[in-house]
């Protein structure tokens, strides 16, 4: 999404504030750290989007119920 909008990880940063930053953004996306609840709003509000459309734009819910569909 951020790609999609033409955002830098420093811009999208930015948009957020509070405290957060590029290389926190890379660690989102390269998965190896998810984001509080709080935090996760505020990349919502920052593509100007509802929690939900973000969920459903990053997969993350379809690859929990293919996850648990396997067990």
């Amino acid at each position: 999404l951020r790609i999609e909008r033409d955002l830098t990880q420093e811009q999208l940063a930015e948009l957020i504030g509070d405290k957060c930053n590029s290389a926190y953004i890379s660690n989102i996306e390269s998965g190896s750290r998810l984001p509080s609840f709080i935090r996760f709003i505020q990349f919502a509000q920052a593509f100007k989007i509802t929690a939900n459309e973000l969920l459903e734009n990053t997969g993350y819910l379809e690859c929990k119920i293919m996850k648990y569909s396997d067990i």
